[in-house]
């Protein structure tokens, strides 16, 4: 499996810990494919994409390209960090993290809290690529538990 790193933005991201923690979950999940792209991108072009492919005139924080939609290529993970690092939207995911709470957030946490955060898209886009689908409320919040227990299941904690 080549997992292979695309940054097309300013942002500085943990590109090893982000390969480690793709491989492990596509590993665990038995998903084989011959490669997979994480592609990091800004939001005019998360918007174009989204418009284009799930006729949605907005910017999203990640789409998932499994490889049975494009024969002969690999998956593709597309993912904003410039929307991911609003981590006000994800209240859901720090419910174990009170400090996430807080309006006195130490910038050390608050890079921390952000980098969990990529790890937990990440995974949430892998999560689609099994077949999983957030569409509907009890779904999304489904991914939501499955995407926070592998992480906490791998030692990954958003504090």
């Amino acid at each position: 499996m080549n997992i292979e790193l695309i940054n097309k933005t300013k942002f500085q991201l943990p590109k090893k810990e982000l390969e480690n923690i793709s491989a492990l979950f596509l590993k665990k999940n038995l998903i084989s494919c011959s490669s997979l792209a994480l592609v990091f991108v800004g939001e005019a072009r998360i918007k174009t994409l989204n418009l284009k492919y799930r006729q949605k005139n907005q910017a999203t924080d990640i789409l998932s390209f499994s490889a049975a939609n494009f024969p002969g290529a690999g998956a593709e993970l597309i993912l904003c960090p410039k929307r991911i690092a609003r981590y006000l939207d994800y209240r859901e995911v720090f419910l174990d993290c009170p400090e996430y709470f807080s309006r006195r957030l130490t910038l050390v946490k608050k890079k921390k809290l952000q980098k969990y955060l990529l790890f937990f898209v990440v995974i949430h886009g892998l999560l689609h690529l099994i077949g999983l689908n957030d569409e509907k409320e009890n779904d999304r919040q489904e991914m939501v538990a499955l995407g926070r227990k592998f992480l906490a299941d791998h030692g990954f904690f958003p504090a």
